[in-house]
């Protein structure tokens, strides 16, 4: 199983902005088929090192993960994302575990 973490700090992490964005990530559930399984979380910490929102996703293998990054739905979100983000940070990897 591969796994992406990406951690996303807004421009202006209002309500409705944070609202727009965690309803943008969680559109991605069903809709993209390389897309196993999406946890989409909304920060409450107040420490300056938070960010605001967190997405964990999971695939099969690299390639899906690929084919993720391919697909028309994810590119739609995106667009959303980068309009509202200020900065994005992401880890992938491979989880041993399962």
């Amino acid at each position: 199983m591969i796994k992406r973490i990406s951690l996303f700090k807004l421009k202006r992490p209002n309500s409705a902005d944070l609202h727009t964005a965690a309803a943008a990530l969680c559109s991605m559930k069903g809709a993209i088929p390389a897309l196993l399984d999406i946890e989409v979380g909304v920060n409450f910490s107040q420490s300056d090192a938070a960010y605001d929102l967190v997405l964990n996703m999971t695939f099969k293998d690299v390639d899906s993960l690929r084919q993720f990054e391919q697909d028309p739905f994810h590119l739609a979100v995106k667009k959303t994302m980068i309009q509202l983000k200020q900065n994005r940070v992401v880890v992938d990897y491979e989880n041993h575990q399962n």
